[in-house]
């Protein structure tokens, strides 16, 4: 054992991307990331996290392909470049996410105008970008998912246990403040559960129409029957998500992530999540457009990987 004197600020090199991610951060102007922060100098109350801390985490995570809030949480505790941003300040994965959450579309309008900042310096060119998705599994079981007969008798089940919770909270008898806080929570879950079979209800005429289409392009059977679609089958859990083949060979609830990225600088340009299973069912064209938007340049040529392309150029 020894005792080593370090300065923090030596944690990253000189060039290091983390410090080009908060001198970025350091000149944009995070003004409207403070207006719901009621904690003000000289008023009571629990000291809030700097906005452009959170702002220059999730700008260095998306440079490092991080996406996940729980996966940025554990680089603030392993990574030295992102322990350096945090510059002490403990940071949890919960923090992460409801800051994503609530900023969804000013982070969206700051990252585009970073992107076409980059663009402008020549940093970044964006003129060929090449788009590529990987499946990312969902926490949403198997046994969640369910047909229209069965969601409706959940919706049912779900509106009746929510009058009953109601009734119980109506009773004119005081049952003490424990009770009634168990009972707000029950009512809480109850309505949430409701909601998500409704959402789940919701996705049914789309996913029913795309298993139409699919059925029609298979066209028919070995003996010339006609193929039909199976009757759609939607999650409880997680209404969007969708079965689909992982790179194992098995099937699972997923996402299909897809990134576009500068094949010049490697700098990811674009991100869309989406739930079809495929990469060739029309994901191009709004990654484009995607791209065309943050970037403010017309793609000049777009690159489309996928085991498709690759056999094809094999065979060339």
């Amino acid at each position: 054992m020894g005792w080593v004197a370090q300065c923090p600020d030596d944690l990253v090199p000189a060039r290091h991307e983390a410090r080009t991610v908060a001198a970025v951060v350091e000149k944009l102007d995070l003004s409207a990331f403070a207006e719901g922060i009621e904690a003000r100098e000289g008023v009571a109350g629990r000291d809030a996290t700097d906005p452009a801390l959170l702002v220059a985490l999730w700008l260095y995570g998306c440079i490092r392909g991080i996406g996940s809030a729980r996966e940025l949480a554990r680089r603030c505790e392993e990574s030295l470049p992102v322990r350096w941003l945090c510059g002490g300040v403990t940071v949890n994965h919960r923090m992460l996410s409801e800051f994503r959450t609530a900023h969804e579309a000013k982070l969206d309008a700051l990252f585009t105008q970073v992107i076409a900042t980059l663009v402008d310096k020549e940093l970044v060119v964006a003129s060929r970008i090449s788009q590529d998705g990987v499946r990312v599994r969902v926490s949403a079981g198997s046994s969640s998912f369910h047909r229209e007969a069965r969601l409706r008798e959940l919706l049912q089940e779900s509106k009746k246990h929510v009058e009953e919770v109601k009734q119980q909270l109506e009773q004119p008898e005081n049952p003490g403040v424990r009770r009634v806080k168990k009972q707000a929570r029950q009512r809480r879950a109850a309505e949430q559960r409701q909601q998500r079979v409704e959402q789940a209800l919701a996705q049914l005429p789309e996913l029913a129409q795309r298993q139409q289409q699919r059925a029609e392009r298979a066209g028919s059977g070995p003996y010339g029957e006609k193929i039909r679609s199976r009757e759609p089958r939607v999650s409880t859990s997680d209404a969007e998500a969708r079965v689909m083949k992982m790179p194992n060979g098995g099937y699972s609830p997923a996402y299909n992530i897809q990134l576009a990225t500068d094949v010049e600088s490697r700098a990811i340009v674009g991100v869309e999540v989406s739930n079809q299973g495929s990469d060739a069912t029309g994901l191009s064209e709004p990654m484009r457009e995607q791209v065309e938007r943050r970037s403010q340049e017309r793609m000049k040529r777009e690159l489309q990987e996928g085991l498709a392309n690759l056999s094809r150029n094999r065979r060339k």
